[in-house]
């Protein structure tokens, strides 16, 4: 069985989401001989979301410094360029 599909929205799409139109959480899992899908409670929709939110913190931060660090390379670079040439 593998997941295809999770989606987090809010109940009725053309409306805000807000009390009378909380979010939803559907999953859709698959085999090879069928698919199931299946609304997730409040709780297990949370966890998702928190997960979700540390991850692409996580992954934010080692971009950024892998970003940085790659930066720092490149002026490193150019100082010793611009020390080689005197």
């Amino acid at each position: 069985m593998k997941l295809t599909s999770l989606t987090i929205s809010p109940q009725n799409s053309w409306s805000s989401v807000g009390p009378e139109n909380p979010l939803k959480a559907v999953v859709k899992l698959s085999s090879e001989k069928s698919t199931i899908e299946c609304v997730l409670s409040e709780d297990a929709m949370q966890r998702m979301l928190s997960l979700c939110a540390d991850e692409i913190a996580k992954q934010a931060e080692q971009r950024v410094a892998e970003f940085v660090s790659a930066v720092s390379a490149i002026e490193g670079d150019k100082a010793a360029v611009l020390i080689g040439s005197e």
